[in-house]
């Protein structure tokens, strides 16, 4: 999954006041390298997770699957639902979001329809 980040004072509804006094970073879809590449050179300061996802996307993001990532993929290739995942590997609707969100970042993709397609294209996943 790209991303980009943007400097702003302004929150979109349902987002909590910031914690600290200044100011807030968002992290949007479709960044081009280019544009993270000039933020970090800008000396722009990011949280840990923000600047590790950077980084990952400037490099390429061209690390292996987990076999938990494998294993969600596998099922979302199935048609199960975030919900119907959770169930079947116990674990939460949440954490399969999050190996999902990782798993978009690592293919470098925005969905899930994308990343089952660009996983069997490459491979990962074996086709119908």
């Amino acid at each position: 999954m790209s991303s980009s980040v943007s400097r702003t004072g302004a929150r979109s509804a349902g987002e909590s006041e910031p914690s600290n006094a200044g100011p807030s970073f968002r992290v949007r879809p479709s960044i081009s390298r280019c544009t993270a590449a000039s933020g970090l050179r800008a000396g722009i300061s990011f949280s840990p997770s923000v600047a590790r996802r950077l980084v990952q996307q400037l490099r390429g993001g061209d690390e292996r699957l987990t076999a938990r990532e494998l294993e969600v993929l596998a099922a979302v290739a199935r048609g199960l639902s975030n919900a119907a995942v959770g169930r079947a590997l116990f674990i939460t609707e949440a954490t399969v979001k999050t190996h999902l969100l990782r798993v978009f970042t690592k293919l470098g993709v925005d969905d899930r329809t994308r990343a089952v397609t660009v996983a069997i294209e490459r491979g990962i996943l074996p086709g119908a």
